[in-house]
């Protein structure tokens, strides 16, 4: 990893907790705030652009120009951007970007590469945006750009591919086990990332599978064939958006650039066991079809100790358990309410 960065994006701020339950919005007018940039106004991204809101005046992207109206009115500014269409980030955009103390990306990169570009086209424009703030191209040598302390980037544990049930840590080495071709494209966008110039203080965050308000078992709509696959993994990772968004904000915090981590709770589980266990919260019966256990794929369990030890977070819903409970009680946490509505408006 690179030396960490003295001080961090959140210095001075409440609790990471307590940034989770704000829920007072901001807007393009807001003045001595700092600026949070999000590339892709996602589940996620639309997670932390919560906890942040009163604070930071919060920026985001979308490819939607209908959604630009959803991302106002949860008092966040809307810049459209879609490089898969060529759709560039307005010069507006960019200089929000340039005077940003925090960017993450929600991105996901394209399955398609080809010179001069690499499978992450937000990683080539943040060089750029940031190379033209300093009016010369960042090196190694060169000082960090005026402002900007963190840098966040949102991978997935897919990246570690099948491992038969083994344990996996973020120094368990990617791409010599089997992977699908989005966790490839994923592998190779981690190392744009990593390859930006030593003063760019990124940071990598692999998710398992993220859940919670209005996206979880309860709420699927996914493909038949997609949910059948999903029954015949034994072991799946996953997190609450809530832990997912403690994590980036205790980064934040504490920023260690090149630090990568891996974001999931404490209990690898069968999606057949979640979806029973929530079923049973709310009185529905199961489906009946059941997955064998012998034609289960094992996967693999993900260790969340780096997690925990190097950036101190205690997770709110250790299990699935704690995460379906608070949902079915009706826990929105880390969205407002203005945010979750519009969330349930875009399909």
């Amino acid at each position: 990893m690179r030396a960490a960065r003295a001080g961090g994006v959140l210095r001075g701020r409440r609790g990471v907790v307590a940034a989770c339950a704000r829920a007072r919005p901001s807007g393009s007018g807001d003045t001595g705030k700092k600026t949070f940039f999000c590339f892709g106004a996602g589940y996620t991204g639309l997670g932390l652009a919560c906890a942040l809101q009163g604070d930071f005046v919060v920026h985001a992207t979308t490819r939607s120009p209908a959604k630009q109206d959803l991302l106002r009115s949860c008092g966040i500014v809307p810049h459209l951007f879609d490089p898969s269409s060529g759709l560039k980030l307005s010069e507006e955009g960019e200089e929000a970007l340039r005077s940003s103390t925090a960017v993450l990306s929600t991105i996901p990169p394209s399955t398609v590469v080809g010179p001069p570009h690499g499978v992450d086209p937000t990683a080539e424009l943040i060089r750029e945006v940031f190379s033209a703030t300093r009016g010369s191209s960042l090196s190694s040598s060169s000082p960090p750009p005026e402002g900007l302390d963190w840098v966040g980037y949102v991978s997935t544990t897919g990246v570690y591919g099948e491992r038969r049930g083994e344990w996996v840590t973020e120094e368990t080495p990617v791409g010599s086990n089997p992977v699908s071709d989005r966790a490839s494209a994923r592998i190779r966008a981690e190392a744009e990332w990593l390859a930006l110039p030593g003063e760019l203080p990124v940071h990598i965050f692999r998710c398992g599978g993220i859940y919670g308000p209005h996206r979880n078992v309860l709420r699927t709509e996914s493909k038949p064939e997609n949910v059948r696959r999903r029954r015949n993994q034994q072991l799946v990772s996953r997190c609450h958006v809530l832990d997912v968004v403690q994590g980036l904000l205790k980064s934040m915090e504490a920023p260690n650039s090149g630090g990568i981590y891996n974001i999931v709770d404490d209990d690898p589980a069968p999606r057949d066991a979640v979806e029973a266990f929530a079923l049973g919260l709310v009185g529905r019966p199961r489906p009946t079809e059941v997955v064998p256990s012998s034609s289960r794929q094992a996967t693999k369990r993900v260790s969340n100790a780096r997690l925990k030890g190097e950036l101190g977070v205690v997770l709110r819903h250790p299990t699935y358990k704690e995460g379906m409970r608070a949902i079915v009680e009706g826990d929105i946490r880390p969205f407002t309410r203005e945010v979750l509505d519009e969330l349930i408006k875009i399909k």
